[in-house]
């Protein structure tokens, strides 16, 4: 093999493969498809003038390559012989120790499979279990309520969501290596006057279920209602209302009422106040209202921001290029509004899109020393096709969300979003 030293393995093959018929005898070809099939320059040189190997010759106006001599030839084509018995036998040894894998791991999976099936069906077989609540006529349109819903197998929860006036839906996948038995749903109140609710469940027959959830009684033992205590003495909305282990948070009118507790009258005595609590303003701790007639002021930390900023989306408004103002009648959820409305509207940004400003009740401004006091800003984008998504916010730092589109450069209707609750409106110009 000395003679093949400092000769590429590649180059090789190749020339025994191309310089030899199937039958092992001489074969020559051109020196260009040596080049062609990468046997370089200085191997080509070593193997006809160094090693003697080869040997070049002149025919039709080409240069052919070819072994010096057919002994050669034979020797090369034994050691090819040799050298392809040696891969068939290695091949073939290698296929049947393939083989005796292939046949011990598919007898070890016959005899374990039934085992590790039933091993995987015992613990990991599920169903989805679709809860949906459904509100029932006794609950207000704009009473807010959430809940936790559990399901359950005795007393063992195997999931467990929480869901709302908004969103009624959960999807549970609940294992059933133990069967569809025992299984029950469970809805808890958390917020909201609403009955507990506990409904068995049978998986074999259905996997959809529609809970109704219903008012838990006609009348609040204890109900208020929370104002701002400066300027137009909006709702505070989203204040959260402690009164002992019960806690409430106020609608989009500001109200909020609490249940009897169960051990009312047992004890000798019961939390006699209530503690109002958001953030932005001061926390309050009052006694309980004998009516519900009754406001409970919370004060803000800095009442004076919300007028500044007023001042400045009305020096804004002056100096724009882009400005409308509309004046007309508000229909609220179907009810016309007593008092005109009128809204000032400016545009910003490059493209224009991109909108802010205010609106009042026009009437009612020469009731208040500081107009800025009914003043609602606004600010949000337009786009081409005329619909809006903006959000407002009152003297009482309450944000809403207002979306909608323009029936016409004056005419607006759209809905507002508020604490959990939606409501419709319609802005129709004089």
């Amino acid at each position: 093999m000395e003679s093949i030293q400092g000769i590429s393995t590649s180059t090789v093959t190749f020339l025994e493969k191309t310089l030899l018929t199937k039958n092992g005898r001489r074969n020559n070809v051109s020196r260009s498809e040596l080049f062609e099939n990468d046997v370089t320059r200085t191997e080509l040189h070593a193997l006809v003038n160094e090693k003697k190997i080869l040997r070049e010759f002149a025919y039709g106006g080409d240069i052919r390559i070819e072994y010096v001599h057919d002994i050669l030839c034979t020797v090369i084509h034994e050691i090819q012989k040799e050298r392809d018995e040696k891969i068939l036998l290695a091949n073939a040894i290698k296929n049947r120790n393939r083989t005796k894998r292939l046949s011990m791991t598919s007898i070890v999976l016959l005899v374990i499979f039934p085992f590790v099936y039933g091993i995987f069906q015992m613990f990991f077989s599920s169903k989805e279990v679709n809860v949906q609540l459904k509100e029932e006529l006794t609950i207000d349109n704009d009473a807010y309520w959430k809940a936790k819903v559990e399901i359950m197998r005795g007393n063992h929860t195997l999931a467990l969501d929480t869901l709302d006036k908004v969103n009624t839906f959960a999807a549970f996948h609940i294992s059933t290596r133990e069967g569809n038995k025992e299984l029950q749903c469970k809805i808890t109140p958390i917020i909201g006057n609403i009955r507990a609710v506990v409904q068995n469940l049978n998986l074999t027959d259905s996997t959809f279920y529609e809970i109704p959830i219903s008012k838990k009684s006609n009348s609040a033992f204890i109900k208020g209602n929370v104002r701002v205590a400066s300027g137009s003495r909006q709702p505070v909305i989203g204040a959260i209302v402690i009164w002992g282990s019960q806690v409430v948070k106020t609608d989009a009118l500001g109200r909020f009422s609490f249940d009897k507790p169960a051990d009312y009258g047992i004890v000798h005595f019961y939390e006699p106040t209530l503690k109002i609590i958001k953030e932005g303003y001061q926390v309050l701790e009052e006694k309980i209202h004998k009516t519900s007639k009754e406001f409970y002021m919370l004060k803000l930390n800095n009442p004076c921001d919300f007028y500044r900023k007023c001042e400045l989306f009305e020096k804004e408004y002056g100096n724009a290029e882009e400005k409308d103002s509309i004046l007309g009648t508000l229909v609220f959820n179907g009810v016309v509004a007593k008092n005109a409305l009128e809204m000032k509207v400016y545009r910003t940004g490059h493209d224009g899109k991109f909108i802010r400003g205010f609106y009042y009740y026009k009437h009612k401004l020469k009731d208040y020393k500081d107009k800025h006091q009914m003043y609602i800003l606004m600010e949000g984008k337009l786009n081409d096709d005329g619909t809006y998504l903006i959000t407002s916010m009152d003297d009482a730092w309450n944000k809403r969300t207002i979306h909608g589109s323009l029936k016409t450069d004056k005419h607006v209707s759209g809905q507002i979003y508020s604490n959990n609750q939606i409501f419709s409106f319609e802005l129709i110009p004089k």
